[in-house]
């Protein structure tokens, strides 16, 4: 692997993080980055499950039994 981060690398980059962000908007930048990678990560799985499903996506979803409220 030719990069790899170390605990130096890392503190420099938080320090730089809050220089330019201020203390307060880092809980919010780090949810919505976390919950991008999140959707990323889910829109990957399902672009996989479509490749490898041979239905497309309108009978997929009417095999796919209703949501029901509770």
């Amino acid at each position: 692997m030719p990069f790899s981060v170390g605990p130096t690398e890392v503190i420099i980059v938080l320090i730089i993080a809050v220089m330019i962000f201020g203390i307060a908007k880092l809980p919010y930048i780090s949810g919505t980055v976390g919950r991008a990678m999140w959707e990323f990560t889910r829109g990957q799985a399902e672009s996989e499950d479509a490749r490898r499903d041979p239905r497309t996506e309108s009978e997929a979803r009417a095999l796919k039994p209703p949501d029901r409220a509770r």
